[in-house]
């Protein structure tokens, strides 16, 4: 840009508007503020910088002094096929229990399958003959397949609670709690709906 104050040069705004409106505009800004002084320099170069502070890990429940028995209860998110919270719903007005209730029904009647059934859900099994092991779906290539996306579902668990489904997800093989909880549940409740028809 050109300097305003050169009316006359070709390219300025003198030249643009004409002189007699260019210099009617002075005085209309205010005058600008003079420049910071240059920051001072944060860490003297004989100090090594600050190493990064570490990443925190997932939160644990806290152990509340006051509630000696655990009875404190924290949300666990689980995804569930929407025909399986469909099924828990129809579970918990039937049996007269909360979503806990319908999660741990599902965990302790399928207990000693949780390995197989995770299994399952991890690697699907290819046909009998074939010389390749099953290969883990997508979320896309199961709800094209199923015809359903899994929805998020909550129940509440106490401290105890979940310990005991951190126990059984080490021990089935599972990647996380929705794992464990989501492959029983389904199990239980769609196999449930399935013989009632």
């Amino acid at each position: 840009m050109t300097d305003s104050g050169q009316l006359g040069t070709p390219g300025s705004l003198g030249a643009a508007f004409g002189g007699s409106v260019a210099g009617g505009m002075g005085g209309l800004l205010p005058p600008k503020p003079p420049a910071p002084p240059p920051p001072s320099p944060a860490i003297p170069a004989s100090e090594p910088p600050p190493a990064p502070a570490a990443r925190p890990g997932p939160p644990l429940p806290p152990v509340d002094q006051d509630d000696p028995d655990g009875l404190d209860t924290f949300p666990v998110s689980v995804y569930l096929l929407p025909a399986a919270i469909q099924a828990a719903t129809a579970y918990r007005s039937k049996e007269r229990v909360d979503c806990a209730g319908v999660v741990y029904d599902a965990l302790d009647a399928l207990r000693d399958r949780l390995p197989e059934l995770v299994a399952g859900r991890q690697a699907p099994d290819r046909r009998e003959d074939s010389l390749f092991p099953g290969r883990r779906e997508s979320a896309t290539a199961a709800a094209r397949r199923t015809g359903q996306r899994r929805r998020l579902w909550f129940f509440q668990a106490t401290t105890a609670e979940l310990a005991v489904l951190d126990q059984l997800q080490t021990t089935s093989g599972a990647r996380s709690r929705s794992e464990l909880i989501s492959t029983a549940v389904e199990a239980y409740l769609l196999a449930r709906r399935r013989k009632s028809r």
